[in-house]
């Protein structure tokens, strides 16, 4: 689902990091094809729905509708606007958050609350309906199937679920609660993000729940902006209780120079797949991969979006283990994509213009 959505991909490679073992166990060093590829096909159906993948691509849209409901100008991608996004007018995530004016920060609009969104064929956006069904002290958005090609409800609309946002928190602490659920009024994606740090320096945690049944997953994300220096910073992790099957991803990201380091590690039980390095998304670089405590591969990025993937001798891999190492590329690329796309929805709730 996201491994093509906004990723103009520079094959930015979100990498996992878990508890470590003891160190006097010993790790399996085989990359194990069939179990990682279960894993990562596991984590990605928690998040695979159609009203999540509905949420993910119409987030701006619905930050737009706040705004147009008076909630002035927000910062509707600060993540999203950052190295993956590929819309020509979204500025860096450092520029966006420059702009901010700490004497103008609001929350949703008050016309807004108790109100339900609905898309509107003939402008192209939500507008306000009648609907009922909001809850008092927030709004509701009816989600849709998305046209892959405009990124906006396909017509004839098919309605898939909805998405409630309401505000909270403090006026030193915002916080915003967003749930998504199905036609049947089953919640299936759900995370409360809160904003925290100073102008100069802001952070945003989330935390939340994705996917339903046995294979459902927890996760968090942390993002940090720092001003000065023009980085930021993501911390995103998910975890299967049911399968002990937890990731992690840590990424340093430089908007104005395209320099990207990461480090993380996937895991269940004793398997424990790591990817680590830095590159620039214009010249390339070079990603390690470790199974267990030893160099299994390497992957070449050539900053045109070619990847060389090798053993550590140098070797073409199996197609078996060049294929699972794809799907984890994917997975760990998509990963990204989540970075910038949890927060699109909810900046207004959080009070951020």
């Amino acid at each position: 689902m996201l491994a093509s959505f906004r990723s103009r991909a520079l094959l930015v490679l979100t990498v996992f990091s878990l508890a470590a073992c003891g160190e006097e166990t010993e790790l399996p060093t085989d990359l194990a094809t069939a179990e990682a590829t279960e894993d990562i096909e596991l984590t990605q159906a928690a998040f695979d729905t159609p009203q999540t993948t509905a949420l993910v691509d119409l987030g701006v849209e619905i930050d737009q509708a706040l705004i147009a409901a008076g909630g002035g100008a927000t910062l509707a991608s600060v993540v999203a606007a950052g190295p993956v996004a590929t819309h020509a007018a979204r500025r860096s995530v450092v520029e966006r958050i420059e702009g901010v004016d700490a004497g103008t920060m609001t929350a949703l609009p008050a016309s807004s609350l108790g109100k339900t969104f609905e898309w509107d064929v003939v402008d192209d956006r939500y507008e306000m309906t009648a609907r009922t069904g909001a809850p008092v002290n927030g709004v509701l958005f009816v989600l849709y199937t998305v046209n892959p090609i405009t990124g906006e409800p396909a017509e004839p609309l098919v309605e898939v679920g909805t998405v409630s946002i309401t505000q909270g928190g403090t006026a030193n602490s915002p916080s915003a609660a967003l749930t998504v659920r199905n036609t049947a009024g089953t919640s299936v994606f759900s995370y409360t993000a809160t904003l925290g740090g100073t102008q100069s320096v802001p952070s945003f945690n989330v935390s939340g729940n994705a996917g339903v049944g046995p294979n459902a997953a927890t996760f968090s994300l942390t993002v940090g902006v720092n001003i000065v220096n023009q980085t930021l910073t993501a911390d995103w992790r998910t975890t299967i209780p049911t399968r002990a099957l937890t990731t992690r991803s840590t990424l340093g990201i430089n908007p104005n120079t395209g320099a990207i380091t990461l480090r993380g590690v996937m895991q269940r039980g004793l398997r424990r797949v790591e990817i680590s390095g830095s590159f620039n998304t214009e010249f390339g670089g070079q990603l390690t991969v470790k199974v267990g405590d030893r160099t299994f591969a390497r992957m070449v990025l050539d900053g045109a979006g070619g990847v060389a993937i090798t053993n550590a001798e140098g070797q073409p891999l199996t197609p078996e283990e060049e294929a699972t190492l794809e799907l984890i590329f994917e997975w760990f690329q998509s990963s990204l994509t989540w970075s910038n796309a949890l927060l699109d929805p909810v900046y207004a709730a959080l009070g951020v213009e």
